[in-house]
């Protein structure tokens, strides 16, 4: 199992965790207590998305069904079905009000 480092940017603040490459995404940010909104947690919903500006991910072998092809061109992932392949930078994080 390898760790990365999780950035994560919002309302011009950042936050760093470390995640394993066997975690998905959502359930690492919701284990640090982040509330991420979601609702399916199978890549259907989106309430989840948000944008990969740096790094790589991998949806081992699943496909990201809520995500339109312009949604996947403009950076955006659905971090309940990914996982860390290197350090990463997300942002545009949707939380619970």
């Amino acid at each position: 199992m390898k760790q990365y480092c999780l950035a994560l940017h919002h309302d011009d603040a950042e936050l760093k965790l470390r995640v394993a490459d066997n975690v998905d995404l959502l359930s690492a940010m919701q284990a640090a207590g982040l509330p991420v909104r979601n609702s399916c947690r199978n890549s259907v919903c989106r309430l989840c998305r948000c944008r990969l500006i740096q790094g790589e991910i991998s949806y081992q072998g699943r496909k990201p069904c809520g995500l339109l092809d312009r949604h996947i061109a403009e950076g955006y992932i659905l971090p309940c079905i990914a996982f860390a392949s290197s350090d990463l930078t997300l942002d545009k994080l949707s939380l619970e009000s």
